[in-house]
């Protein structure tokens, strides 16, 4: 005899017409992302049973993955390229992406490597509405990407081994200009290739066909990180999210 369980009700359904073929999607609150084969994300806003277009951005190559966090507010995305000789699969995290003028049949974007010296990047007027690319350099191909909800940090995966970012604020030399730039603040290897990652606070899980891995990491007092001929001084602080009562640790340069 066969029972049938009803596990699921569903009040109402709303079905989203998209005019190109989706790629990927991410749900994060009320809004969700839906990445096409135009090289475009468009966001809906979900409220109500219905959803609403709210904004589109435009992206450099198709994308294969992609998450977004409402801490920090950006898009990271796991994005290819494809020649006759090979795939590759790049890391990119836009900023600015909800301050883009609708209507406009071609966003203004600024493209840039992350971690270099942006001199060139200063705070203008009018940067608001520029949609930022940061690309993020690994080594290989990226396999996937996760984020963290609660700190903004996020995990980019690249065979066995995992860096973990975050989007932090940075200044222009002497001046009082800033911007943000994504910085990697700590690469850990694994015993296998990583194949899908999971990131909360100081927690990091990370799964093959045939194992899972999750390890806690700690931060204590400070540390030094050198890059090229510069050395940069760093601390791990607690912080507190919001006007919540949660706290989490983040690395302060």
């Amino acid at each position: 005899m066969v029972r049938v369980f009803k596990c699921h009700s569903f009040a109402s359904q709303c079905v989203v017409p998209i005019e190109k073929e989706p790629l990927a999607i991410y749900a994060e609150g009320d809004k969700v992302f839906v990445a096409t084969s135009d090289c475009e994300i468009i966001v809906f806003q979900v409220r109500d049973g219905s959803s609403t277009e709210i904004q589109r951005c435009v992206t450099i190559s198709p994308v294969d993955h992609l998450i977004y966090n409402n801490f920090r507010n950006y898009i990271a995305t796991v994005e290819l390229k494809k020649s006759w000789k090979r795939v590759t699969r790049s890391v990119r995290v836009y900023l600015n992406w909800d301050n883009i003028v609708a209507g406009e049949s071609k966003a203004r974007t600024k493209v840039r490597i992350a971690g270099r010296s942006h001199v060139q990047h200063m705070s203008s007027a009018g940067a608001s509405s520029l949609l930022e690319i940061v690309e993020v350099p690994v080594d290989g191909n990226a396999t996937c990407v996760a984020v963290c909800r609660y700190t903004g940090n996020f995990a980019v995966a690249c065979g066995s081994e995992v860096k973990l970012c975050s989007v932090v604020e940075k200044t222009v030399g002497t001046s009082d200009k800033t911007y943000l730039d994504v910085e990697v603040f700590l690469e850990l290897c694994w015993s296998f290739p990583v194949l899908s990652i999971s990131l909360c606070e100081e927690f990091v899980v990370c799964c093959s066909h045939k194992e899972v891995h999750g390890i806690r990491v700690r931060y204590t007092g400070n540390f030094a990180v050198a890059c090229g001929s510069e050395v940069k001084l760093c601390s791990v602080v607690e912080k507190t999210v919001g006007t919540s009562d949660k706290t989490y640790l983040d690395v302060e340069v």
